[in-house]
């Protein structure tokens, strides 16, 4: 047996049921109480779609933080650890964000202050920077060893992860103009840096000739074969390559929208006709051409080749 079951017996993370159920009743809160005083009468307050996300949101969350992830990730594997901390950064906050609606945006942005700052620091490229920075101190021996012994530092240090992917991801999913948004090619532009900046911390585990994480290292075997250092190896595969893969996954989702848009002309960044004003010269009224612009030099050059009387 790869593993040993006995070491995994079940049982239930308060915390946890108390996070997720509180998340639960504010989003039931705010479509069944707030929306309706919100949002004109006779308009649709949420659709399915945005259910789902947020449904998908919380299922998420609370799958990677319950038994037996948790437990795993936090007693026995660094591999464990990193992909729980890729749900957290990658995909919960972004169905969080695919969720909310509108109306919503505007609530939580209400208070000046806090949109100011919420507007500064979800800056494409201060964003960038706070995330990044958060991956690399989150992930440094010090903290990730204060993580695994206090329930509430760790605590602490998802909610502090959170925040900043959700920084990291407002940017590309966005649903009001109170905050920064991208056009489609500067947003694959964005999560290309995105996919690129891991590489740093991936390549100090990768090539770290013992492991870094004294709790990993002394950590019961889970998976028979797996050394501490195999396991800080995955991670580190883990951290470039899947969440590679996942951030590619949505440039290509991207490039496939705006590829779209831009053969039907919806794109706001599409090559669109020029129209030149109404003109009695060569050229014309109406929409500017390629023979007509021909036709220009044309003329201008049969003029200049025109002999002047002496």
């Amino acid at each position: 047996m790869l593993i040993a079951s006995s070491m995994l017996p079940w049982h239930a993370h308060a915390s946890v049921w108390i996070v997720m159920g509180g998340v639960l009743t504010f989003f039931w809160w705010a479509i069944t109480k707030l929306g309706p005083t919100l949002v004109a009468p006779g308009e649709q307050i949420i659709s399915r779609r945005q259910k789902t996300w947020i449904l998908a949101g919380v299922a998420w969350s609370w799958i990677f933080a319950e038994y037996p992830i948790h437990d795993i990730s936090e007693q026995y594997l660094f591999l464990m650890h990193m992909i729980q901390h890729s749900v957290f950064t990658l995909v919960a906050p972004a169905c969080f964000l695919l969720g909310a609606p509108q109306w919503l945006w505007k609530w939580a942005l209400q208070p000046r202050a806090f949109r100011a700052v919420v507007r500064f620091l979800s800056k494409p490229l201060i964003a960038l920077v706070v995330f990044n920075t958060l991956i690399v101190v989150t992930h440094l021996p010090q903290v990730v060893q204060a993580s695994v012994t206090n329930e509430w530092f760790h605590f602490l240090a998802h909610l502090v992860l959170f925040s900043g992917a959700t920084l990291m991801w407002i940017p590309v999913i966005n649903r009001t103009d109170l905050l920064p948004k991208l056009k489609t090619p500067t947003k694959m532009i964005y999560l290309f840096a995105q996919s690129i900046v891991p590489t740093v911390p991936a390549s100090f585990l990768t090539f770290a000739e013992k492991p870094m994480y004294q709790h990993y290292a002394d950590a019961p075997r889970l998976i028979a074969g797996l050394s501490a250092r195999a396991d800080q190896q995955w991670a580190a595969v883990m951290m470039k390559l899947g969440a590679g893969t996942l951030i590619w996954t949505v440039v290509g989702l991207l490039f496939i929208q705006w590829w779209k848009e831009s053969q039907s002309g919806q794109a706001s960044d599409n090559m669109r006709r020029v129209v030149v004003p109404a003109d009695p010269g060569p050229l014309g009224e109406g929409v500017l051409t390629w023979d007509r612009v021909q036709a220009e030099f044309d003329l201008l050059e049969s003029q200049k080749n025109v002999p002047t009387e002496p």
